[in-house]
C-alpha cells in the first residue's frame, strides 16, 4: 500500500469502530507526536488513543485534503467529529460523559514502513484548547 492507501484505510476502520484493524496497521516500533507527547511503538499508541475511544462511542474524520509527496509520505487535513457519551481520562482525573457533541480541525502527516504495510510514523496536529473548549471543561475566559 502507498502511505495515501494507508492514510485512508486508517481512517475507515477508526470511523467505524475498528479499532484493533486500526492498530494492526501501525508498525510496532511507530512514532506518534501527538499534543503533548511522543509515542514509541504500538502499546504507546493504545494507551493514549483509548481515552478517546472510550469517551466518543462513534465519531468521523471528515478529510478535507489530502496530498502525497511520495508512496511514502502523505499529508491530510481534515475536521475530527464526536459526541462525548462516555467517559473521558483526563490528566487529572475522569471526566464524565458531557453529551456535547465536539468538532475540530486536525492536519497530519505519515510515512509508511519499509515493508509498505505499516504505518511507520504520524506528526497530527490538533487545538487542545479548541477540544476542552467544546467539551466545557475550560473556564468561560479560556474558552471564548
Amino acid at each position: 500500500m502507498t502511505a495515501r492507501e494507508l492514510y485512508f484505510e486508517a481512517m475507515r476502520r477508526t470511523d467505524s469502530g475498528d479499532q484493533e484493524g486500526f492498530l494492526a496497521l501501525v508498525a510496532d516500533d511507530g512514532h506518534w507526536r501527538v499534543p503533548g507527547a511522543e509515542l514509541r511503538g504500538k502499546e504507546q499508541l493504545r494507551q493514549w488513543i483509548t481515552p478517546f475511544w472510550q469517551g466518543f462511542s462513534s465519531f468521523r474524520h471528515d478529510l478535507e485534503r489530502t496530498a502525497a509527496e511520495s508512496d511514502d509520505v502523505v499529508f491530510g487535513e481534515g475536521t475530527w467529529i464526536g459526541t462525548n457519551d462516555g467517559p473521558l481520562i483526563m490528566p487529572d482525573g475522569e471526566l464524565p460523559p458531557t453529551g456535547r457533541t465536539v468538532s475540530f480541525r486536525f492536519a497530519i502527516a505519515g510515512t509508511r514502513s519499509a515493508d509498505g504495510e505499516h504505518i511507520a510514523s504520524v506528526h497530527l496536529y490538533f487545538d487542545q484548547l479548541e477540544f476542552l473548549g467544546q467539551l466545557g471543561v475550560l473556564p468561560e475566559s479560556a474558552a471564548a
